[in-house]
């Protein structure tokens, strides 16, 4: 039998009110399914040999078009033919959310005029058929979306234009185009779609490097700055003492990086940008690689960052506060100040091994089987779980940085907010020994979370798991399928290599899903936490439930202290204990009547 859902909708055209549909049960498995891609005009037939179905009483021949859609964009679908024709939009749960027909030859998604705006990121199925049952004949359908400029000026400091800068578009999208000789532009992107612009021309460095766009749903401005990179004055006579070059300005604290990334980056003096490149570099300033010139602006200067704005000591601090900037964005980047020489305290170096920039250059590696991805996971409403990375590794990546977009209202982060090491965002199983996960928690409640992982030593080729999220499914969350995406704002994503330049690398970066399952319907479910006496989740301790018949059931915590039992029968009394070879754990008694989340557990000194 079909079923009704959702919301109802109101057909413009005659006013009646009509009920979504779950259609599951009318469709079954249609052979007959077509891509459609925006933007496409497709001439097509019902006739005797299509698929059917039957709705509300009537059996229609049907073509199914597929479509992948954004959460935002707005499309509209047009279907012309000399019969009646209806169109029906599905989602991927077989819901109708929309849908036209009765008005004659012509029908329209929504109906009249305007765009439907897409809720969800996901496959979509557009029905064509006719109003009436069992009637053939050709048509055309069209697919269209929304879209907007982005737009904007390249200029100098003296507000005079550069023309012929490139202007990439990437995302959702792919583009390109060139500035005019006052230095504009502009390029169309469809709606819906995150985007970045960068800009680039040779020998010239850009404030800011890019500008991305989440969910673009009108015209945006995008203005950048261009400075024509400086070219040191060779020295006529060679002297033992090296003269360092003065740069403009005292650059950003962190920005150490010798190696161009973007355009016209001056060796030396960094790229007016802070990511995992300056991590590679400071750690070849602490191995003796490289020597950290000196003076005001100098790379001593910006390397010595901690306690800020530096105090005259190279330690592991100044290394993580430039995790910090990087997880944190360029919104947290301040002006290079403080010593520009080392005190007496000297350096104190931390260790590297020498070794890893001398293994096998990236040139000889595949770029494109370089993937970090977001591994799908099921879990229960109201039930803790994690998020985990894995990376296709190619034996030589020893840093990642990217930001995650999740929806807020399906998925909770379990940890503290702010910038720096999270207790509840940990190193994976495959990630070396001594690898530093600093992530940016601060708009966690709002679905974002930015991290930066900086690792001694490469990871080994193969799949490697490189970072666990703890994070707990909503009771209320709207959907079963919740997306968690990459993004590059605060943080934009890439990987950093270990060869001998420490350069960034291709790869790719593919979403992943929380598949939100209702609770187990056999019985109830039991979850908590096992923490160290200073509040630390504690892995690999045995979380024992016996019942009043003395059966006992078992279960390890993970990474992040956290336990499950599922299918446990509700109404009787259980008593739960924990054993650790670290610490002492005092037994609870409880009584299960429904769903009990949060039976936690603090470990004794």
């Amino acid at each position: 039998a079909l079923s009704t859902t959702g919301q109802p909708i109101t057909d413009s055209r005659n006013g009646i009110v009509k009920p979504r549909i779950n259609i599951q049960a009318a469709l079954g498995t249609l052979p007959c399914l077509f891509p459609i891609n925006l933007g496409q005009t497709i001439n097509g037939s019902l006739t005797t040999t299509d698929c059917t179905f039957t709705l509300s009483g009537l059996t229609r021949y049907v073509d199914v078009y597929v479509l992948d859609a954004i959460a935002g964009q707005q499309i509209a679908v047009s279907m012309t033919s000399s019969i009646n024709t209806h169109l029906y939009l599905v989602n991927s749960s077989n819901q109708i959310l929309d849908d036209d027909g009765g008005g004659g030859t012509n029908s329209r998604i929504p109906a009249t005029s305007g765009f439907f705006p897409i809720p969800a990121t996901g496959t979509y199925s557009i029905f064509a058929t006719s109003f009436a049952a069992s009637a053939i004949g050709s048509y055309t359908i069209s697919l269209v979306a929304s879209s907007y400029s982005i737009s904007g000026r390249v200029a100098r400091s003296n507000g005079t234009g550069v023309p012929g800068v490139g202007i990439a578009l990437t995302g959702s999208q792919s583009g390109q185009t060139t500035t005019n000789a006052n230095g504009d532009y502009s390029i169309n992107a469809t709606g819906g779609g995150n985007y970045t612009i960068t800009p680039t021309l040779a020998n010239n460095t850009f404030i800011p490097i890019n500008q991305t766009f989440n969910n673009l749903s009108s015209a945006q401005t995008a203005n950048f700055n261009a400075t024509p990179a400086a070219t040191p004055t060779p020295t006529p006579t060679p002297t033992p003492t090296p003269t360092p070059t003065p740069m403009p300005g005292a650059g950003i604290e962190g920005d150490i990086n010798r190696v161009p990334f973007g355009v016209g980056s001056i060796p030396g003096f960094g790229d007016s940008f802070v990511n995992g490149l300056d991590l590679l570099q400071y750690d070849r300033f602490q191995a003796g690689l490289d020597a950290p010139s000196t003076g005001v602006g100098g790379e001593f200067q910006r390397m010595d960052t901690a306690p800020a704005p530096g105090d005259g000591c190279i330690r592991p601090d100044d290394k993580q506060r430039i995790a910090n900037y990087i997880a944190g964005g360029s919104s947290t980047w301040i002006a290079a100040a403080g010593p520009t020489v080392q005190a007496p305290c000297g350096i104190n170096p931390i260790p590297v091994v020498e070794s890893i920039f001398e293994i096998v250059p990236e040139t000889e590696r595949s770029a494109a089987a370089r993937e970090l991805r977001i591994v799908p996971v099921s879990v229960e409403k109201g039930a803790l779980e994690e998020i985990r990375l894995a990376l296709d590794s190619q034996s030589n990546e020893r840093g990642m940085q990217f930001s995650i977009d999740f929806d807020p209202a399906s998925l909770e982060f379990m940890g503290e907010l702010g910038i720096g090491v999270n207790a509840n965002i940990v190193a994976g199983e495959g990630a070396p020994a001594g690898t530093v996960i600093t992530a940016n928690t601060t708009e966690a409640n709002n679905g974002r979370i930015s991290i930066v992982i900086d690792a001694p030593t490469p990871f080994t080729r193969g799949v490697r798991e490189v970072v666990r999220i703890a994070f707990r499914a909503k009771e209320t969350a709207p959907g079963r399928v919740s997306n968690v995406t990459f993004s590059d704002t605060p943080t934009p994503r890439f990987i950093t290599l270990a060869d001998a330049t420490g350069s960034a690398s291709a790869a790719r970066f593919t979403n992943g899903t929380v598949t939100i399952t209702d609770a187990n319907a056999t019985g109830v479910e039991v979850t908590g936490r096992v923490l160290t006496p200073d509040g630390r989740g504690l892995r690999n301790a045995t979380v024992s439930m016996k019942d009043a018949k003395g059966i006992v059931r078992t279960a390890t915590t993970s990474s992040f202290g956290f336990y499950r039992f599922d299918g446990v029968a509700a109404g009787q009394n259980y008593t739960i204990t924990v054993s650790s070879k670290r610490y002492r754990f005092a037994a609870r008694d409880i009584t299960v009547g429904d769903n009990l989340a949060d039976v936690a557990f603090v470990g004794l000194e």
